[in-house]
């Protein structure tokens, strides 16, 4: 398969992956509020960078994009033509891990509050059983987060290490 054929080849698993989660029942109702997951472009990046006020350094996230690889990682959020959250990662070489590098969820957006993390990790868990990766990782997670997760039991935070440096949440997707 060329490269142009596995673009979209993993678009297409990202974009059913994002409808899969919106046709759930704990999701659903955000279809309906008007929100839309799409593929992350280099374009949206450089939207979120103009006019969020951002804690991360979405900058350095579209210098260091791995979007060159096919197989990577990434959710837009639309509230009708409105970006409203944005998380971008990467596929493990092997395909055992989804990671999710950096999520945000614009601060005035109401209808993502509070669910934004839970909604990319429900994709990427999808996305991962889709790929036949064991787990989903969120790398560097703010503190916030990891209580939040840690409150509702999803994950375990683990410390970076000699072989992974990076602090992280680790989440079993498949039951494992």
């Amino acid at each position: 398969m060329d490269l142009s054929a596995r673009y979209k080849y993993y678009q297409t698993i990202r974009r059913g992956c994002y409808q899969n989660v919106l046709a759930s029942a704990e999701f659903g109702w955000l279809r309906d509020a008007g929100i839309v997951l799409e593929i992350a472009s280099k374009g949206c990046i450089q939207k979120v960078v103009k006019s969020w006020e951002s804690d991360i350094n979405w900058e350095a996230v579209l210098r260091s994009s791995n979007d060159y690889q096919p197989r990577n990682f990434d959710v837009s959020a639309y509230l009708g033509t409105e970006l409203v959250g944005l998380a971008v990662g990467r596929v493990s070489k092997g395909k055992n891990i989804v990671r999710i590098d950096k999520l945000e969820r614009k601060k005035s957006c109401r209808e993502l509050e509070g669910i934004f993390a839970l909604l990319v990790i429900q994709i990427a868990s999808d996305y991962a059983v889709r790929l036949g990766a064991s787990s989903v990782r969120i790398t560097e997670p703010r503190a916030e987060l990891v209580d939040y997760l840690e409150r509702h039991g999803i994950g375990i935070f683990r410390k970076g290490g000699p072989n992974y440096p990076y602090d992280h949440v680790n989440v079993a997707v498949n039951g494992e």
